[in-house]
């Protein structure tokens, strides 16, 4: 696990592509990025997640609090989310593509 940020409130973790964020309904066995970050600081909460397939930086909130404000944050927008994609193809020029990539809650794209 590398950690590319910690103070005492928030920590920055590097996700691995091909690892879950949290546990999921599988097999127990199966590896998270949770689990890793809480063998470091117990009871860190993953403030969002990332899909298995997807690599990226992942925050966690070290306390209740800093969780909340975290999410706070990410909630009204006052958060932002970069995505990148290595995609494969032949471009004539440099492309920009801002549509949402899926309806989120409350009819909020993410």
């Amino acid at each position: 696990m590398r950690v590319l940020y910690r103070d005492e409130l928030v920590l920055a973790v590097d996700k691995p592509a091909g690892m879950l964020t949290v546990r999921g309904r599988g097999p127990q066995e199966e590896e998270a990025l949770s689990v890793q970050v809480r063998t470091m600081v117990q009871g860190a909460l993953p403030v969002h997640r990332l899909d298995r397939d997807t690599s990226g930086v992942v925050l966690f909130g070290l306390t209740r609090d800093a969780h909340r404000a975290l999410n706070a944050a990410f909630e009204s927008r006052r958060a932002e989310k970069t995505y990148l994609a290595l995609v494969r193809g032949d471009l004539a020029s440099a492309a920009r593509c801002e549509l949402p990539l899926v309806e989120g809650r409350r009819g909020l794209a993410h």
